[in-house]
């Protein structure tokens, strides 16, 4: 009768030693779906970042480009150089525009 219970006491431990290696199993395979999930996430970000960053330097580039090409558009007309004369003119008959031009230093 000890000799039984012994026996099945020993089969008990395995059993719960069974038990605890499938739970360390289980352990180990949800630290590594975290794992990856992480790497996951931080791919991802990164990727987020780097077509954020491109976005902004693309803009930043056309807005360059643009006003550049405006600027040497409005230089090649000469238009624009005969506008700050033009607007001295006129501020030289109207007090409160003057003023304004002071403002912006253009008198």
């Amino acid at each position: 009768m000890l000799i039984e219970l012994n026996i099945q006491v020993k089969e008990v431990h395995k059993h719960i030693d069974d038990v605890i290696k499938r739970i360390d199993d289980v352990n180990k395979r949800i630290d590594d779906v975290i794992a990856s999930m992480h790497t996951l996430t931080l791919l991802f970000g990164g990727m987020f970042a780097t077509m954020i960053g491109f976005a902004i330097w693309d803009r930043r580039t056309a807005i360059f480009k643009a006003k550049e090409e405006t600027l040497k558009e409005l230089n090649k007309s000469g238009e624009m150089v005969k506008v700050i004369p033009a607007l001295r003119e006129y501020a030289a008959h109207h007090k409160d525009f003057e003023k304004i031009l002071r403002q912006y230093g253009l008198m």
